[in-house]
Formats: structure tokens, C-alpha cells, sequence
């Protein structure tokens, strides 16, 4: 599981709630865009990527787009993480290939609730296709 998210205190707390998740996960973080694209390049198998909408330099919307035009991460869930409710952002991720757009919550137990309820259903209910079994389905 790849974190991109470039504020240390909402690293910390995504991944201490991560770890407290039914299941052990190996999370990565990545500050910033040259961080996660490196971090792709020698591990492209991940399992969900939560994105930052807001990192220096640029928007956690252009990683995605590079995301979604690479084969080997084309298919990889996407949860952009955002503190801004304008629609117009929610709308520009899901035009570049976002799976989801979730209101990071300010409040603690709040937050814990929502990264949880994201593990959950990403890498626990949802069923996602494989990489092996995607050539069988061209």
C-alpha cells in the first residue's frame, strides 16, 4: 500500500490507523510526487494507493493521471484524500481515474473511523482484478 501525503501528522495518524487495521499492511509513505513515482517504479504490485490532493509542488491529481497511463499501475485503486469539499475537485479526480474522493475528517477519532472504513472496503470487500488476469480480459 502506497500513502502519498506530504503532512507528517496526517502520515502519522493514516498509518497508525492503518496498523490498527484487521490485518497487518505494509505502508509506504511518499512526501511528495518524485517520492511515490520512484517507489512505483520498484513496486508496482500495491494494493491501494491513498493520494493527498495537495502536495508541494503540484496536485495529487497529476500523479493520478500519470497513475492511470502507466500499465503497470493503470488498474490500482485510487482514494484521493482531500481537506477541500469543493465539488470541483471531487469532479477533477474523478475525470483523471480517482476510485474515490474522501473529506479527510479534522476530528481524531473522526479521521481513524474514515481511514478505517477505506481499508475496509478497498482491501477487504472490494474484489479487484489482477494483473495476470487482465490479459484474459481483452
Amino acid at each position: 500500500m502506497l500513502l502519498v501525503e506530504d503532512d507528517a501528522n496526517d502520515a502519522r495518524l493514516t498509518t497508525r490507523y492503518l496498523g490498527r487495521w484487521k490485518q497487518p499492511l505494509d505502508v509506504h509513505v511518499a512526501t511528495n510526487l518524485d517520492d511515490a513515482v520512484e517507489y512505483l517504479r520498484k513496486t508496482p504490485q500495491v494494493s491501494l494507493i491513498l493520494l493527498d490532493h495537495m502536495l508541494p509542488g503540484c496536485s495529487g491529481i497529476d500523479l493520478l493521471g500519470t497513475l492511470r497511463d502507466n500499465g503497470s499501475t493503470c488498474m490500482v485503486p485510487v482514494v484521493i484524500l482531500t481537506g477541500n469539499s469543493d465539488g470541483r475537485v471531487v469532479q477533477r479526480a474523478r475525470e483523471a481515474g480517482a476510485n474515490s474522493c474522501v473529506l479527510k475528517p479534522v476530528d481524531p477519532a473522526d479521521y481513524e473511523r474514515t481511514v478505517s472504513s477505506i481499508a475496509d472496503f478497498w482491501l477487504g470487500a472490494n474484489l479487484i482484478v489482477r494483473r495476470e488476469d487482465r490479459a484474459s480480459l481483452i
